[in-house]
């Protein structure tokens, strides 16, 4: 009741900073280049080449997404649930990381059946 009341701007605070958050890594994913958008809640989804392989690349390095291939219309998205700040410029550091992979992957595939 009254306790819950006293934290109010607490609450406030954090989803403020939650939002901030969410907005800018999602802004970031965008200015390198990936499709992404924000959600209304406290996550991203974002356009991969292979979720699911992309999906366990990042599980390998102890950072958990959730494939959403399996959806309708959503067979190319991930799910990214935001964090901390620092903890997301980690995920975004590792995950373009992984992306530009990926990418070269497949330009020296296309590059082979030439």
């Amino acid at each position: 009741g009254l306790a819950a009341l006293a934290q109010i701007e607490n609450y406030r605070s954090q989803f403020s900073q939650l939002r901030a958050t969410r907005d800018w890594f999602a802004g970031a994913l965008r200015d390198a280049g990936v499709t992404a958008h924000a959600g209304h809640a406290n996550f991203v989804v974002m356009e991969a080449e292979n979720p699911p392989a992309l999906a366990a690349a990042l599980a390998r390095e102890g950072i958990r997404v959730r494939d959403l291939s399996w959806m309708e219309r959503m067979e190319r998205y991930l799910r990214i649930t935001i964090a901390t700040r620092d903890q997301m410029a980690i995920v975004l550091r590792r995950l373009l990381r992984r992306v530009a992979e990926d990418e070269r992957r497949s330009i020296g595939r296309q590059h082979a059946n030439d």
